[in-house]
């Protein structure tokens, strides 16, 4: 029997509520309906993933808990093939968007990145959608994604990545935490602070955003949540304990509780297009080097001068992509 993605994205949402009532109200079926779903979810795979009490869960097993810490990533790479196999056309770029989502500043890059790309096919479209924690190597490896933005360089041999423009990192905090009234806090400073951490994201993805390029990890005060979206977080860090760092981007979605600092310090930190080696279309390949050379001429992808790409070859030599 096939693993069935409903019975898995209702598990998640009972592993999170802990109660069948509660869990069935969030996905509008009945709390009977749910059992059922469980229990057909538990013999497709075998083992029980809920224990039971009278009250309905009291806790998950050893298997549950691993299906829980799993699910969002298979549930996010089903999304993202899902997205990909609705917008697909031949002259459709699909770029995927690695962490919690876009920002305005991405966007507005890839606007403009877009308009130079139709000069030379302007047939052309791009959709873009955020990977949430699925793998850069996974959303390109299963042809969901034709391109991927990320904070971190290919660290698969079988991908390539290209460096395009400075991230900057803030650091975030409630309005009630000790460092709060400060505008620049020194890195290390913060990051002696207790960070929260989601336990989903891989290590290499992670440092970045509980500092391990200012300080090693070991013995740093990290706390772990497990978030659903960047609002569960924000929730968390209202409570005024810990802290968190994030992309300077997302300073405009902060909710009015949560201060941001300016970091002095922090290492520079970079965000890359990555693509995989062995699949890079005309059109990929022609985005890549819009991009780049927008970032080469000191503009840093804002204003891509059109005119320059016009008149050029729409099939350059895979060579000259930047690696």
């Amino acid at each position: 029997m096939e693993l069935d993605l409903t019975g898995v994205r209702s598990f998640v949402v009972l592993a999170r509520t802990r109660n069948f009532t509660s869990a069935a109200r969030e996905l509008r079926i009945s709390p009977a309906g749910l059992t059922k779903r469980i229990q057909s979810l538990e013999r497709q795979l075998g083992t029980a993933l809920v224990e039971r009490d009278q009250g309905g869960v009291s806790g998950l097993t050893h298997q549950g808990a691993l299906l829980a810490t799993s699910a969002p990533t298979l549930l996010g790479l089903a999304d993202t093939i899902r997205t990909a196999v609705h917008t697909a056309t031949p002259e459709t770029l699909r770029i995927g968007v690695e962490g919690f989502g876009r920002s305005p500043e991405l966007d507005a890059r890839v606007r403009t990145a877009t308009a130079a790309l139709r000069v030379m096919h302007p047939r052309a479209s791009v959709s873009m959608w955020g990977l949430g924690y699925v793998h850069p190597v996974t959303a390109l490896r299963s042809s969901s994604c034709d391109l991927v933005f990320s904070p971190m360089p290919a660290h698969d041999p079988g991908l390539a990545s290209a460096r395009l423009w400075p991230l900057r990192r803030i650091g975030v905090v409630s309005g009630r935490h000790r460092l709060a009234a400060w505008d620049t806090v020194d890195v290390e400073t913060f990051a002696a602070e207790p960070t929260l951490h989601a336990h989903l994201m891989e290590p290499r993805f992670a440092s970045l955003w509980v500092l391990g390029d200012v300080r090693s990890l070991d013995g740093a005060r990290i706390e772990l949540v497990a978030p659903r979206v960047l609002d569960d977080i924000m929730t968390r860090l209202e409570a005024g304990r810990e802290v968190l760092a994030l992309h300077a981007a997302a300073q405009a979605q902060l909710p009015p509780g949560i201060r941001s600092l300016r970091l002095a310090g922090a290492p520079t930190a970079w965000y890359h297009l990555l693509w995989q080696r062995s699949r890079h279309s005309a059109l990929a390949r022609t985005f890549l080097q819009i991009v780049d050379h927008g970032c080469r001429v000191g503009n840093q992808g804002r204003n891509v001068d059109v005119d320059h790409w016009r008149d050029r070859p729409t099939d350059d030599d895979p060579s000259r992509a930047p690696s």
